[in-house]
């Protein structure tokens, strides 16, 4: 299975704009609720804030809650400093590194059984030898809305025609974006091919990429459907998808 993981992380998809909310049923930043900007100084070091806050409306299946954090690393951000969130528990929702933050922020879908009624989110900043000051911007913001939705799990697959190709034969790769949510959202599948190739040695893009849509009507469990087929050439004896 190696191989496809190679593929994977080669493949990524780009959510135009990040995922666009067609309805805002709640939005507020930590600021207008009196909190400030927090630091992490000094290298090597973790530290961590905590905001807490009322959520009283009703969340129906439709509704997605959302954090947006805003964040900075500096001097010279590097990939061993990292900032890790919790929500309502001790069970870490994410970590995050410098690369998963555009222009500052960073989208975390919280799940909504974890919403209550009085809330607590914690964000712990752990700085490195490269990154020597980490901000937390008190502009982060909790909302509530109607929107696309790709979860981790499932949201993006990778699906080869064969674990097994044949020297010399093409095969397919298809890549599936599921979108559960509750609107439409564009999505683009790119790649680099000297990158992608250089990652799989043994394969060798032969097709540009296919894409088909599906409608929401068509599909099971009412989601979005989209697939993104690849045609590729196995070159080398021996290696195939382990």
């Amino acid at each position: 299975m190696k191989r496809i993981y190679f593929i994977a992380a080669a493949l990524s998809l780009i959510f135009l704009s990040y995922i666009t909310p067609a309805y805002t049923s709640e939005e507020f930043s930590f600021k207008s609720l009196g909190y400030s900007d927090f630091y992490i100084n000094d290298f090597n070091s973790t530290n961590c804030t905590a905001y807490e806050f009322l959520h009283t409306k009703d969340l129906n299946a439709s509704l997605y809650p959302v954090l947006s954090l805003k964040a900075d690393f500096s001097p010279s951000p590097g990939k061993p400093a990292k900032i890790t969130v919790f929500f309502n528990d001790e069970n870490a929702l994410t970590e995050l590194k410098y690369a998963d933050f555009t222009n500052g922020f960073a989208r975390i879908d919280i799940p909504r059984e974890k919403v209550r009624e009085s809330n607590r989110l914690a964000v712990c900043g752990t700085t490195s030898y490269t990154v020597n000051r980490i901000t937390i911007s008190a502009d982060s913001f909790f909302g509530v809305y109607s929107k696309a939705f790709f979860p981790r799990e499932n949201g993006l697959t990778l699906e080869p025609e064969t674990y097994r190709p044949v020297m010399g034969a093409p095969f397919t790769a298809k890549v599936v974006a599921r979108n559960y949510g509750s609107e439409n959202q564009a999505v683009v599948l790119s790649y680099r091919r000297p990158e992608l190739e250089e990652s799989m040695d043994a394969v060798s893009i032969i097709s540009p990429v296919k894409i088909y849509w599906f409608s929401k009507q068509a599909c099971p469990h009412g989601n979005h459907l989209v697939v993104f087929l690849f045609g590729l050439l196995f070159l080398f004896g021996g290696r195939g998808f382990h």
